[in-house]
C-alpha cells in the first residue's frame, strides 16, 4: 500500500528497471483516470448538492437539501478556516457560487524522515499511483503547500480551494454511488489528513496497484546521488497479484 515500506529489499541496481515501469504504469492508470472522471463530470456537478447555492446568476430549479447542505458545508469550513490558512471564519458564499466545476487530481505527496546509519534527513514522497481529487481552482495543491505562509496568497482563491475540497467531500458523502463507480473502476476513495492542510481533510482517489516505499538506507543513497531530496515510490515486484477486481469479490463471497 502507498506510503508503506517495502517488506522486500530493492537494490540500486534493480532500482532503475523498477521506477521505469512504475513511469510507464502510473501514466497508464492516470491517463485512465482523467478520462473516466471527464465522463462523470457532469455527475460531481455541485449543483446536485447545493442547487442554486452552487448557480451563479442562474434560475436553475433548487433541488431538496440544497439549504441543509450549504449549512453542514458553512460549519465544516468554520471548522477548518483557522490555522494553517489564517481565514476568517465566515462562509464565503460567493465561493460556492462561483466555483469552477471542472476536477482536477494531484499527486499525492508526504514528508518522511528517512535514517541511515550515519545520517537522517527529510525526503518528499511521492505516491505514483494516489492522487488527490478536488474542483480546479487559482492555485494548486503544491502552490499551497509551497507557500512559506498563507498570507502570501489571496485569500479569496485561498478559501475557494477550502470550500472546493469541502464540497467535494459532501458529494462524495451525499452520493454514495460515485464512491461505488469509482471502486468499480478499480479506484479506492478515501480522506486523509496533509502537512500543511491543517485540519482540511483531502478527498484522496488510489489504484487498487501498490507502491512501496524502499529501505531508508536506499533512498538516502539515491537522494544523496541526486542532490534532491525527492523521491518517488515504486510498484511491487508482482503488482498484478494484488490488482483487485470488486465484482469478482463481491461475487465470491456469495458463492463461499
Amino acid at each position: 500500500m502507498p506510503d508503506e515500506a517495502a517488506d522486500e529489499p530493492i537494490t540500486v541496481a534493480q532500482l532503475g528497471k523498477r521506477r521505469e515501469q512504475t513511469e510507464a504504469i502510473a501514466r497508464l492508470v492516470g491517463s485512465h483516470l482523467e478520462q473516466h472522471l471527464e465522463i462523470l463530470r457532469p455527475a460531481f456537478d455541485p449543483r446536485r448538492l447545493l442547487g442554486r447555492h452552487a448557480s451563479l446568476g442562474s434560475t436553475r430549479e433548487d433541488v431538496p437539501g440544497a439549504d441543509q447542505a450549504l449549512r453542514e458545508l458553512t460549519q465544516r469550513y468554520t471548522q477548518v478556516a483557522g490555522a494553517p490558512f489564517s481565514l476568517r471564519s465566515e462562509f464565503p458564499p460567493d465561493a460556492v457560487a462561483g466555483m469552477d466545476h471542472r476536477l482536477a487530481v494531484y499527486p499525492w505527496e508526504y514528508e518522511h524522515e528517512a535514517r541511515g546509519a550515519h545520517e537522517q534527513r527529510t525526503i518528499r514522497i511521492t505516491s505514483p499511483l494516489r492522487w488527490v481529487l478536488t474542483y480546479r481552482s487559482a492555485y494548486t495543491l503544491e502552490q499551497l503547500r509551497g507557500a512559506r505562509t498563507k498570507q502570501e496568497l489571496r485569500e479569496s482563491d485561498v478559501a475557494q480551494f477550502v470550500v472546493n475540497m469541502l464540497v467535494m467531500r459532501a458529494m462524495l458523502d451525499k452520493f454514495a454511488p460515485l464512491k461505488q463507480l469509482l471502486t468499480d473502476l478499480r479506484f479506492e476513495v478515501g480522506l486523509a489528513s496533509a502537512e500543511g492542510f491543517g485540519k482540511l481533510p483531502l478527498v484522496t482517489i488510489a489504484s487498487h496497484l501498490p507502491t512501496l516505499r524502499p529501505p531508508d538506507d536506499l533512498i538516502l543513497t539515491v537522494t544523496g546521488f541526486s542532490g534532491v531530496a525527492a523521491f518517488i515510490e515504486v510498484i511491487d515486484r508482482d503488482p498484478l497479484r494484488s490488482l483487485r477486481d470488486p465484482l469478482r469479490e463481491a461475487i465470491e463471497r456469495i458463492l463461499v
